[in-house]
């Protein structure tokens, strides 16, 4: 009996080898994103925004009436778990927040082993999966609880699916498409990839037309609601007006300046360049290989096209379409690499080939797998700690909280302050709930505060800075960075200019390396100064 039981699970292991093999780079790979979280740090910016709309979609038990965002997936998310837990300190759902993100991005290696295998055998799909899993830049990405690791599952889902040789798992991935269009608007760029592909695909199938159809059905069925209500409650904001109003930026001769929301929302007419959208692009395109891709992406791209099939020939329409949005971000530019992360599941597929034919040179080719394995996930290591050291971070992180219990009223120095916003929110979670019950929200970032941050580079001097506010000026904050205005750079070199700014705290006194000052004003001695 034991012995066929033991038989039994050496056949079993045998198997599903490979499949345990995913396991354990997927456990490897979250057990290295947890070592490297760090539960002290706070959400910031866009993921502040998604948690402030997560909570009024917890508040009202459904979306927001009075503003709306282009984003609402992730939130709609965050809102589901939100009433499961029961935390009484606001900083415990940030950190749920940013656990989920974690736990999101690790899961995805999942589906891109499986889209793996659409082109290659198993074995050479494990090497795709890891790649994606110690990708660096994607590991620090997970890390802010925002929306890019869960709408690189959904994409890789539909892509997945839409590959298969399945009606059903074509329908499926038009399902998970309109999904990934709430996460993220690139989604509908990614349906606009599979639609067209879709043609082709049922063009020796009698009776297509129901099917695509039926297909594009199901996306608008997900999708179109939420469309409906940004018409409803912000007229001309939905997606569809949205890539009307980019389209049309591209022929206009307005010299405007870029105004953009956190939640990536033109709210004026900008300048756009197709040269320079051509010049961020190729540049964050590179920059985002770094190290995993740089060379077997590129190489595994011209692979697919020399060799053309129908399922290597939609992964370059995918690819190029869902870039779209990107080319559009970098016209302005917006110079940030996570409008780049949605081609991390293209880049994988493409690598795969020439590592296969690499490993094909050898005889050993269960060895070499394994030394590649290493090397990937070794690389991923050592690239991530040493591109993103978090010292400073957690430096500014500190000095941040030392100034929200001390100040009321400062400048701000981007990009350092943004950690303020987070300290600002009212820390129990009562407090904050019952802030989202009872104010009428305009937008994501109403919020409750009690520092008031005013942006110091639209002044001359020190005095014009203080003088604007009318003695609610409490504190002027002062670093070591080079991108401050003059004047602020001044008050930190030579502080004894100015006898009205009382020293209160220097963080070179308590062992920081990031030095930063702040000074409380003292108004009798301002408006001596003044008066001579």
């Amino acid at each position: 009996m034991k012995m066929n039981l033991m038989q039994k699970n050496q056949t079993f292991f045998l198997k599903n080898k490979l499949l345990i093999s995913v396991f354990a780079v997927w456990a490897i790979s979250l057990s290295f994103r947890m070592n490297v979280y760090d539960p002290t740090v706070p959400i910031l910016m866009d993921s502040l925004n998604f948690l402030s709309y997560a909570i009024d979609i917890h508040v009202l038990g459904g979306l927001p009436e009075s503003y709306t965002v282009t984003k609402p997936g992730w939130s709609i998310l965050l809102a589901g778990l939100f009433s499961i837990f029961d935390f009484s300190e606001t900083s415990s759902y940030m950190q749920l927040q940013r656990i989920t993100s974690i736990f999101i991005s690790s899961l995805t290696i999942f589906p891109l082993y499986f889209l793996c295998n659409v082109f290659v055998e198993k074995k050479y799909s494990i090497i795709g999966a890891t790649l994606f899993a110690f990708a660096p830049r994607l590991i620090e990405n997970s890390m802010y609880g925002a929306t890019e690791p869960l709408f690189i599952l959904f994409l890789t889902l539909t892509i997945l699916f839409f590959l298969k040789n399945s009606q059903k798992s074509i329908y499926l991935s038009f399902l998970f498409a309109g999904i990934s269009s709430i996460i993220r608007p690139e989604g509908f760029f990614l349906f606009l990839a599979i639609s067209f592909l879709l043609i082709f695909k049922f063009k020796r199938e009698k009776f297509k037309f129901p099917k695509y159809l039926f297909a594009v059905l199901i996306f608008i069925v997900v999708f179109l609601p939420f469309v409906l209500h940004t018409e409803h409650v912000n007229p001309e904001t939905s997606i569809f007006s949205r890539i009307m109003g980019s389209s049309a930026q591209y022929f206009q001769t307005s010299d405007k300046e870029i105004h953009m929301s956190a939640d990536d929302r033109l709210f004026t007419t900008s300048k756009i360049s197709v040269i320079t959208g051509i010049e961020y692009f190729a540049k964050y395109l590179g920059w985002v290989m770094i190290p995993m891709f740089i060379i077997t992406a590129p190489i595994g791209f011209l692979l697919f096209l020399k060799n053309r099939t129908y399922t290597r020939i939609s992964i370059v329409v995918i690819a190029a379409i869902i870039s779209i949005p990107a080319f559009y971000a970098y016209s302005f530019p917006l110079s940030e690499a996570k409008y780049m992360f949605s081609l991390f599941p293209s880049f994988v597929v493409f690598s795969i080939l020439p590592i296969k034919l690499f490993v094909e040179r050898f005889q050993r080719k269960n060895v070499i797998i394994i030394i590649i394995l290493a090397v990937i996930i070794l690389s991923g290591i050592v690239f991530y700690y040493h591109q993103f050291d978090s010292s400073h971070d957690r430096e500014a992180m500190l000095i941040a909280k030392h100034i929200v219990d001390t100040t009321t009223t400062i400048n701000t120095y981007h990009p350092e302050s943004l950690f303020i916003k987070s300290f600002d929110l009212p820390q129990n979670w009562s407090d904050l709930i019952y802030f989202h019950k009872n104010t009428e929200r305009t937008g994501i970032e109403d919020m409750p505060h009690k520092i008031v941050r005013i942006d110091p580079d639209e002044f001359e001097s020190t005095e014009s800075l203080i003088l604007e506010h009318d003695k609610q000026f409490s504190h002027l904050i002062v670093d070591s960075m080079d991108n401050r205005p003059e004047f602020l750079k001044d008050v930190f070199e030579n502080e004894d200019k100015y006898p009205y700014l009382i020293k209160e705290w220097d963080s070179k006194n308590d062992g920081f390396t990031y030095h930063v000052k702040i000074f409380k004003i003292d108004y009798s001695l301002f408006n001596l100064e003044i008066e001579k």
